[in-house]
């Protein structure tokens, strides 16, 4: 199952429910999948708790400000940012 898009409007609260989602499901006994921002706040917590990197996309944006913020934004993937 794939965990995202999640947002929220401030950056505190994003690894709180990011990870209050991986919980949903991971009761439910099925894999995650979760495209991770690398300034997610989420992103430590959820290496800790055993998810692991299995690849990486490049986002870049000459945008300023960043047209989404990756430490409030969770994509539901590379294709859908």
């Amino acid at each position: 199952m794939t965990v995202g898009p999640v947002g929220t409007p401030e950056a505190a609260d994003a690894a709180a429910c990011v990870a209050a989602a991986v919980r949903w499901v991971g009761a439910r006994g099925v894999a995650v999948r979760v495209s991770v921002p690398g300034p997610h706040p989420a992103l430590g917590p959820l290496l800790v708790l055993g998810l692991r990197i299995h690849g990486t996309d490049i986002f870049c944006s000459t945008h300023a400000p960043s047209f989404a913020d990756v430490r409030r934004y969770l994509p539901s993937g590379g294709d859908l940012f």
